[in-house]
């Protein structure tokens, strides 16, 4: 049941965090069983490094990178926040919960496919003009 349709007045972006606080973000794959409400997006607080050498570095014309801590440790500044679709999830067995790969718009013309972002990284956002 989506859970949007279990409040009639349209949930907001800390409603839905709330939610998902300590269970996993929905996946590319998962999302139609449990849709977020139209008016929020996922978002990821992300700072990037190229992948190791020997790894993929591009799928098609998409930038693979991986996510990696700041060097000012200062994760949750504005902007690194981006925009993203969440297309799988890995279960860590540590204090990270889950990992998660995302494809980031980092512009409006650059896409970049992030891997390895942890659970505490990603956020929910109230979208434009949907208040």
């Amino acid at each position: 049941e989506a859970i949007a349709a279990k409040n009639p007045h349209p949930l907001k972006a800390e409603d839905v965090r709330a939610r998902y606080h300590s269970k996993p973000l929905q996946t590319a794959e998962t999302i139609a069983g449990e849709p977020y409400p139209p008016n929020v997006a996922t978002a990821c607080f992300l700072t990037t490094r190229e992948r190791a050498d020997g790894l993929p570095q591009r799928e098609g014309s998409i930038t693979m990178t991986e996510w990696d801590e700041p060097d000012d440790g200062d994760l949750y500044r504005g902007n690194r926040l981006f925009i993203v679709d969440i297309l799988d999830r890995v279960e860590t067995g540590d204090h990270f919960f889950y990992n998660y790969t995302v494809m980031a718009r980092l512009s409006p013309t650059l896409v970049h496919k992030v891997l390895n972002v942890p659970h505490s990284a990603c956020t929910f956002v109230n979208r434009p003009y949907t208040s």
